[in-house]
């Protein structure tokens, strides 16, 4: 008796032994992360995007940027029954940087658990709960010295789009700030059919998402939806900073097919 009870305690200790073994295994699996890139590169059509550069719109109007800034937050990878995996927190895309204009992108440093994903996605835009803290107490790219915050409307602006256009001969200069949590914009590169943006995360490797933001996008639709948006022919066009609302909701509208995979 005594030696059966002793085979059966060998056993238990055994089974809890390699259960401990395989618990361990599984949270080191899925503690494990590789390096993600996402480059985000700006276009204006089929042209790279710089600032101070004439470009042609659909209205006809000739423009240039002067400065181009939004946040990135909420990134996620998607899987293929379309849960959302976060990979990021806030980050800032600065195509008025100097790093942007070096190479002409804005390189976001991310982690991810290795897998295949269908694609991802992220908000133009700072979440509620950031979007309405004290902004004295928040640390870059928040916070109140971001060139980002309204004081008078405390907030931040998510998309600043600033630049000039010609018009009867003399430059007038247009900018659109958007934001306000209404205006908080998801952009979903992800698709469960098709590969156009799947994409597998490899341990050991920079794993690339490539991301264009064509700013040609903008100029589509006007504040009358039959025309376009033309700053150089219509003033109401001009500025969104305190401003009509309706403006922004144009702009905000105009940005969502700005985005694509490269």
């Amino acid at each position: 008796m005594k030696l059966i009870y002793l085979v059966l305690s060998l056993s238990v200790l055994a089974f809890l032994s390699a259960c401990d073994d395989n618990s361990s295994g599984s949270d080191s699996d899925d503690h494990t992360h590789s390096h993600v890139v996402l480059n985000i590169s700006g276009a204006f059509g089929s042209s790279a995007l710089t600032l101070n550069t004439p470009y042609y719109t659909s209205s006809g109007d000739t423009v240039q940027f002067t400065t181009l800034k939004f946040y990135v937050s909420e990134i996620a990878l998607i899987d293929s029954f379309g849960v959302e995996h976060p990979i990021g927190s806030i980050h800032m895309a600065d195509l008025s940087s100097a790093d942007y204009t070096a190479d002409g992108k804005v390189t976001l440093e991310l982690e991810a658990t290795p897998g295949f994903y269908r694609g991802l996605k992220f908000n133009v835009g700072v979440p509620f709960a950031d979007n309405h803290k004290d902004a004295a107490t928040q640390n870059a790219p928040l916070g109140a010295s971001s060139g980002m915050y309204w004081s008078w409307n405390p907030g931040y602006i998510f998309h600043m789009i600033e630049g000039k256009t010609d018009s009867a001969g003399k430059s007038i200069n247009f900018g659109w700030h958007v934001g306000e949590d209404t205006r908080n914009l998801t952009v979903r590169l992800a698709s469960l059919t098709g590969t156009k943006t799947s994409f597998t995360v490899e341990s050991g490797k920079d794993n690339v998402f490539n991301v264009s933001a064509d700013y040609s996008k903008i100029f589509d639709t006007g504040l009358n939806p039959a025309g376009k948006l033309s700053p150089k022919n219509n003033p109401a066009e001009r500025i969104h900073h305190v401003g009509p609302k309706n403006l922004a909701d144009r702009i905000y509208a105009n940005t969502s097919p700005m985005f694509s995979r490269k």
